[in-house]
């Protein structure tokens, strides 16, 4: 009977005497390849080192050996959150909660997973905390939740009573960490962060997140150089974790396929695009730039238009991209396609896109920051459509993307390096401006720092490109966001009136940009940007 070594096992990990659980989990495997709580206690050792892959194998192979036990569905759901893959997250939390209705880490990890989806996940919080009322981690949790959702007093009520329970609770901290930073109290924020680095048990992912909120502070303070070497500290631990993996993918943003797609750019006769621009109905409007140059503000002034859908970062051209970019003669399939295979591709875009948008024939901006560099498929499909392109301050740009925790994949992960960043961005201008100079493109610029300094001249002319009429609640902007779901880095700072802060930011880092300026500057000139 394993029993006895199974709970020694759990019994080490519970106290967090991690080598001790490995070597009883390892030599009873030795054993029996296929016990399935063996190999849940490894995959939870793996997945608090950060070695994703190794868990979700582990996991899988125990919900194989062990179909629907909860313990099992639970920690696949949070593997497969960890990883990305949300739609199967939530199925696997819903049937651990089915399975076992009183399964407290079960409701609070789906809440985790419904938040991230963007849907209503008070509910499956709430479960959680009436059926084991003390359970600090679901405590810690709902209090995160109410914070991201600007519910600022039940969040700070509930991460205190959390703390009462569980003081180094790290989502408890990282609620006061970030209710802190809302209202500029930038030395409790980093007293703080050090408090939950100090104590709190953390995954690879947490300390990152933690490290990261430790230079927001440090910055709002003015210690710059330590608030850039925190981030680069947090950036190393994620690229530690995943980073390596994620750079050999070919993603259709990835550098390599951005590679092959800017030859093809270059070379191909522009009769691909120009001989085929029929008219193919309405288009949609689509809202470019890169992460971090302000589509994301652009997106929630819009959105105060009632006649107006802004689709918020989904892959709409998902279709086009995989049989013209990814699938391996997708190029040379793209020479000899016909005005009847664009208009598949455009059925199939407004297949995706017409779940996100609302009956009434609103019109609909599809933002997508990246998608600059994918303007000729956008073109192939909507050879009339409206692009609103976003611009920062280029250095300004990839400092901000070098400091902020995004969703790892294989575009994202460039920013956890600066100089991949800044070779990611010049990449990504440099096909956006090759589109640009080869098709007839109706392009408007949204300058960002020119929204901050004179909001309604810029918004005014961007409203007149777009056919739309100005009215007085566009200034209102961010209270229209405090009650949406935004999925990105800047929800927190677009539920704030307009601010001038991080204009010019990067000359704060000047010594630390030194490295990337030959490849930041030329772009800076070429956009207007003085020294």
């Amino acid at each position: 009977m394993q029993r006895p070594r199974i709970e020694a096992a759990l019994a080490l990990l519970r106290k967090g005497e991690t080598q001790g659980a490995r070597q009883i989990g390892a030599e009873i495997l030795a054993q029996d390849p296929d016990e399935p709580n063996a190999l849940q206690v490894l995959g939870v050792i793996a997945w608090r080192e950060g070695r994703m892959d190794e868990a979700r194998e582990k996991f899988e192979r125990a919900n194989k050996a062990a179909p629907d036990h909860p313990p099992i569905l639970n920690s696949l759901g949070v593997i497969y959150r960890d990883l990305g893959d949300l739609p199967s997250s939530r199925a696997m939390l819903e049937r651990a909660a089915a399975v076992q209705p009183n399964f407290a880490d079960a409701w609070h990890n789906l809440g985790t997973t419904l938040a991230a989806l963007g849907a209503d996940a008070r509910a499956a919080f709430e479960k959680a905390i009436s059926v084991s009322p003390a359970n600090s981690v679901a405590l810690g949790k709902y209090a995160h939740y109410l914070e991201a959702k600007h519910e600022l007093a039940p969040a700070r009520e509930y991460a205190d009573r959390t703390l009462s329970i569980d003081p180094k609770n790290y989502f408890a901290l990282v609620t006061l960490i970030n209710l802190a930073l809302r209202v500029d109290a930038a030395d409790d924020a980093l007293s703080l962060a050090d408090r939950a680095l100090a104590t709190a048990e953390l995954t690879p992912a947490n300390r990152a997140i933690l490290l990261g909120k430790r230079a927001r502070a440090l910055e709002k303070l003015s210690r710059y150089a330590e608030s850039f070497a925190a981030s680069a500290e947090a950036n190393s631990i994620l690229h530690t974790a995943r980073g390596e993996k994620l750079e050999n993918l070919t993603g259709p943003r990835s550098p390599a396929t951005l590679q092959r797609l800017e030859a093809f750019a270059r070379s191909a006769p522009a009769s691909i695009w120009t001989d085929r621009a029929a008219d193919r109905g309405a288009s949609p409007v689509f809202l470019v730039g890169f992460p971090r140059s302000g589509t994301t503000m652009l997106d929630q002034v819009l959105s105060t238009i009632d006649s107006v859908c802004v689709i918020e970062e989904k892959e709409n051209i998902a279709d086009a991209w995989m049989e013209l970019l990814v699938s391996p003669d997708g190029l040379d399939k793209w020479r000899n396609m016909g005005p009847q295979d664009a208009a598949r591709l455009v059925s199939a875009y407004w297949r995706r896109a017409s779940a996100h948008v609302p009956q009434g024939g609103p019109m609909v901006i599809d933002k997508l920051p990246l998608d600059t560099a994918l303007l000729g498929i956008i073109h192939f499909l909507f050879p009339k459509a409206k692009i609103i392109f976003a611009l920062r301050d280029p250095r300004d740009v990839v400092l901000s993307c070098f400091q902020q925790m995004f969703g790892l994949n294989a575009a994202m992960v460039q920013f956890l390096d600066l100089r991949m960043a800044a070779a990611y961005y010049d990449q990504v201008m440099r096909i956006g401006m090759v589109w640009r100079e080869r098709l007839p493109l109706e392009v408007f610029e949204v300058r960002y720092e020119n929204v901050v300094s004179d909001f309604e001249a810029e918004i005014g002319a961007l409203l007149g490109f777009l056919g739309l009429s100005w009215s007085d609640g566009l200034r209102r902007f961010h209270e229209t966001a405090r009650k949406r779901t935004i999925r990105t880095p800047s929800a927190t700072q677009v539920i704030q009136p307009l601010y001038a802060s991080a204009v010019g930011k990067w000359r704060n880092y000047e010594r630390e940009l030194a490295p990337v300026r030959a490849l930041l500057d030329p772009w800076a000139k070429r956009f207007g940007y003085r020294d």
